[in-house]
């Protein structure tokens, strides 16, 4: 496991993964690959709007209209307030693979941190050795590899494979870790954690009946943003 430094967290990054991918693949093929997913994504999002990190996230964009000035009422305050116009725009949202948030971040041992007023990784029952070795290829990441191995004339399909998989584990890592992981032009990654939450009655705002919530178990997840 290779524990984050204080270098700089892109060049730290880049070593790591080819240290950890063990197929011969240096730190500027890693650096090249990163560059070559980050033209895909802005390619894919520009002619079909959807980009698949396989075994990792989705990012879709969407097309927000335009919104005219309108008078609303501060729920707080109960003033009049006016919201200003906001022109029409697109917007990218990032989703975390189902699988990934299920297999990796939902089973960790959590713990309470009042520093942080919050819940954090509990490291001390963390399993020795590597925290992620997945190991196996995530569905999609073939043809991905595919449309990507005419750039690395010098690398195989199944080192490019050994890379990416390489990557994916060293990002949650780092995101359990840390807290957080920079992937540059592409995401940035962050570890967040539920409380635990009793089920409870509540009235339906629509039908003014009572219903129950269901509860839920502290539990760990992640999420992310998109490099604009």
């Amino acid at each position: 496991m290779s524990h984050p430094t204080t270098a700089s967290p892109s060049y730290d990054l880049l070593r790591a993964v080819a240290k950890r991918a063990e197929c011969g693949a240096t730190r500027n093929d890693v650096r090249a690959l990163l560059r070559a997913i980050e033209s895909s994504m802005h390619q894919s999002l520009v002619t079909t709007g959807e980009f698949r990190m396989p075994g990792m996230f989705r990012v879709v964009t969407r097309d927000m209209p335009a919104r005219p000035a309108r008078p609303a009422v501060n729920p707080r305050t109960g003033t009049a307030v006016i919201v200003p116009a906001r022109p029409a725009r697109r917007v990218a949202r990032l989703r975390i693979d189902p699988t990934w948030q299920r297999e990796v971040f939902a089973g960790l041992p959590l713990r309470k941190d009042p520093a942080l007023r919050g819940l954090t990784v509990d490291h001390a029952h963390l399993p020795e050795g590597p925290i992620v070795a997945q190991g196996s290829s995530p569905r999609g990441l073939r043809r991905m590899i595919r449309s990507l191995s005419p750039l690395f004339a010098h690398l195989t399909m199944k080192q490019l494979t050994a890379v990416f998989c390489a990557l994916r584990d060293e990002v949650a890592e780092r995101v359990i870790l840390v807290g957080h992981c920079a992937l540059t032009g592409l995401a940035t990654l962050r570890f967040r954690a539920r409380n635990a939450r009793p089920s409870r009655t509540v009235t339906n705002p629509f039908t003014h009946t009572e219903v129950i919530l269901p509860g839920r178990e502290a539990q760990g997840g992640c999420r992310g943003l998109v490099v604009k």
